[in-house]
């Protein structure tokens, strides 16, 4: 590659450079629970990830997944600052107040002591949330800083992305997800193939609707999943320039009574998992049966039908490839986690 005068190719930094790029990078492990992001759910795959779970061992993943996974929080994160102040009397989250109070260093140990607010006024606007006092008599209008919703109904846990109320004042959930240029380039081909939009998305952000509706006492009118670029940050409709592609389905009583009953299979399946995980040696041996039992997938239809959304098609659920599930060989598995986990 030529450079312009006064500049000059510096190989032995650029091989450094690249061998961060061929490395990794560690991050920290997460302990496997019941996560609306994580649906569908199979509790036998939810058993061996916690049998195997260490706190203390970090997960090693390539540069670039890492820079995928940094660029979908960078992106969710945008999307929410800006709305913050663009929709402010229609975006609906909790508003943190982040003001200093109290800042106290100490220079023997090159550190600092930091006393925030954190006070959070909860489910509402920006412009409703600054009209709440601050109870520390200051002026913190600039200081609030948008919040996820948080959910939870009993073991199931998630956090939402962007909840908008319109002028008639319906609600419409908003779930973001990066992707690369496939999709704006040839809508039609990729739509056509199947890959857009996503099954397991659409599962996940219809149960976040019902749960919403449970927790806040309100109607979500429409869900959408909105895909958005990695490489360019504005949308154009013009060809190579699209940045944006959102699709919207409407929340219906059937939608959400299948929604229901889906949310209670897989608190039951937790529940399973639980109990065998937490159960004595005698009585986990016992529970074996019951939990192989209620797996998910009896036949390669299941996990089609099932399970096959939470996985990429070129790296299908190893029990499945194998046929572990439907020969019995994941029962034998089991056993011998029994053993391990005592």
């Amino acid at each position: 590659m030529m450079l312009p005068n006064g500049y000059f190719h510096h190989k032995p930094l650029f091989r450094e450079l690249l061998k961060i790029q061929a490395g990794k990078i560690y991050i920290p492990p997460r302990e496997p629970i019941l996560r609306v992001s994580e649906l569908p759910f199979c509790h036998l795959l939810h058993v061996i990830d916690k049998v195997a779970y260490d706190p203390k061992q970090y997960e090693a993943i390539d540069y670039e997944a890492g820079f995928y996974f940094n660029m979908g929080h960078a992106v969710h994160s945008l999307w929410q600052s800006a709305g913050t102040y663009n929709l402010s009397d229609s975006l609906i989250g909790n508003w943190q107040c982040t003001r200093i109070l109290k800042q106290a260093d100490d220079p023997t140990k090159v550190s600092q002591t930091i006393t925030r607010c954190n006070r959070v006024v909860p489910f509402t606007t920006y412009n409703q949330a600054i009209k709440s006092r601050c109870p520390h008599k200051l002026d913190c209008k600039s200081q609030q800083v948008y919040q996820e919703l948080t959910i939870k109904r009993r073991n199931l846990t998630g956090h939402t992305d962007f909840l908008w109320r319109d002028r008639r004042g319906r609600f419409h959930l908003v779930d973001f997800k990066t992707t690369g240029e496939f999709l704006f380039d040839n809508p039609k081909r990729a739509i056509g193939y199947g890959y857009y939009p996503s099954a397991k998305y659409f599962e996940q952000i219809e149960i976040y609707a019902v749960l919403l509706e449970q927790q806040y006492k309100i109607t979500i009118d429409t869900v959408t999943i909105v895909y958005v670029s990695r490489n360019k940050a504005k949308h154009s409709e013009r060809k190579y320039k699209r940045a944006m592609l959102p699709f919207s389905r409407r929340m219906t009583d059937r939608i959400r009574q299948r929604r229901v009953r889906g949310i209670k299979r897989y608190q039951q399946r937790y529940d399973l998992a639980k109990r065998w995980l937490e159960a004595s040696t005698k009585q986990r041996h016992e529970l074996t049966e019951d939990l192989f039992e209620a797996r998910p997938c009896h036949r390669p239809l299941d996990y089609m039908n099932k399970m096959s959304s939470a996985f990429m098609s070129n790296s299908p659920c190893e029990f499945h490839k194998d046929g572990s599930c439907y020969n019995r060989e994941m029962l034998f598995r089991l056993r011998k986690l029994e053993r391990q986990h005592g």
